[in-house]
C-alpha cells in the first residue's frame, strides 16, 4: 500500500496557501503523508461556480478524492475546517466510503445533519476537533455519535479556528491521529491501528489539560 493521502480544504477567510503557511502540509509530508490543498470555488485560484448545490459541492470533493488516490482502496483522509463542511458533509453523505478518515475542524453543518448512511457511519474513522471557546463546541458530542468510530478534542484557549490560535496543538493532535485509520487490504473496511491507540488517548487528553502539549 502507498503512502496515504490527507485532503485539506479551508474555511472562508483563508484558501489553499494558508495551510502552506501555517506549516501544516510539510508536517504531514514529513510524517510520511501525502499533503495536499486545494482552492475551493470561488477561492485562491479556482474560479467561482455559476451555481452551487449540494450535489456539485459534492461532486467536487468526489474528483478531487479520485485524482488523488495513489490507486484504487488507497488510504484517503479529508480534512475539512469551518465552511468548507459545506462541501465534505455532502460528500459523505453520497460518497463517503472513498474516505478512510474524516478530520472535522468546526464544519458548519452538522447541527442539522443527520449523519451518514450506514457503510460510512461504520467505515470511516473521525476526529471532531472544536476550540473551547468556539459556539460551535456542542457540535463536537453530536459528530462524535454520528461514526461508529470517532473522537473528539476540545482544545483550552481557542476559538473557531483551533488551529490558527493552537497550532502546535492541532499540529500534533492532527498527525496522532493519521496514524489510527488505514484502509484494509481488500478495500472494504478500514483497520483501526491498535498499537497507535494509547498514543492518541493519551495525545488527546493532554491537548484539553491545558491547550499545550
Amino acid at each position: 500500500m502507498r503512502n496515504p493521502t490527507a485532503i485539506f480544504l479551508h474555511g472562508a477567510k483563508y484558501n489553499s496557501d494558508f495551510w502552506l503557511k501555517l506549516g501544516t502540509l510539510k508536517m504531514v509530508a514529513e510524517a510520511g503523508v501525502r499533503a495536499m490543498a486545494i482552492d475551493l470555488p470561488g477561492y485562491g485560484d479556482t474560479p467561482a461556480l455559476p451555481y452551487s448545490d449540494n450535489n456539485m459541492r459534492s461532486e467536487l470533493v468526489r474528483t478531487v478524492v479520485e485524482a488523488a488516490w495513489a490507486r484504487v482502496n488507497a488510504t484517503v483522509v479529508l480534512v475539512s475546517p469551518s465552511m468548507s463542511g459545506r462541501y465534505s458533509i455532502p460528500f459523505l453523505d453520497r460518497h463517503g466510503v472513498m474516505l478512510t478518515s474524516y478530520v472535522a475542524v468546526a464544519p458548519i453543518g452538522v447541527r442539522d445533519w443527520g449523519g451518514p448512511w450506514e457503510d460510512t457511519h461504520k467505515r470511516v474513522c473521525a476526529l471532531a476537533v472544536y476550540g473551547s471557546k468556539d459556539a460551535l463546541v456542542p457540535d463536537a458530542e453530536r459528530l462524535t455519535k454520528l461514526f461508529q468510530n470517532s473522537w473528539k478534542v476540545i482544545i483550552p484557549g481557542a476559538g473557531h479556528r483551533s488551529y490558527e490560535d493552537k497550532p502546535e496543538v492541532f499540529h500534533k493532535v492532527l498527525l496522532t491521529f493519521l496514524k489510527k485509520c488505514r484502509r484494509s487490504a481488500d478495500g472494504i473496511l478500514h483497520e483501526v491501528m491498535s498499537e497507535h491507540g494509547i498514543e492518541l488517548v493519551r495525545t488527546l487528553r493532554n491537548a484539553e489539560k491545558d491547550g499545550t502539549l
